[in-house]
């Protein structure tokens, strides 16, 4: 295992975390809200790959990046149901 798997999965689930965070914030711009769709399939990509990585290194006893994975996936979840 590389020792930059851990940061990966974190960087994956942050960048989730952050595009739904600008969505929330921009849904209703003229320029974003063409692109809603985009954005939501990003998120959805980033926490599979994040989550799916952090899941799969707990073979290697680094427990930190699941629990990262289950706050990213309650942090996106709440901004979904945050305003619309």
């Amino acid at each position: 295992m590389h020792p930059f798997l851990p940061v990966l999965s974190l960087i994956f689930l942050l960048s989730a975390d952050l595009a739904m965070f600008f969505l929330r914030l921009n849904a209703g711009h003229p320029e974003i809200a063409p692109h809603t769709g985009s954005i939501y399939t990003i998120v959805v990509i980033c926490l599979l790959i994040g989550s799916g990585l952090a899941f799969w290194l707990r073979r290697y006893g680094i427990r930190y990046a699941s629990w990262a994975a289950i706050l990213s996936l309650v942090a996106v979840v709440a901004l979904g149901f945050m305003g619309g």
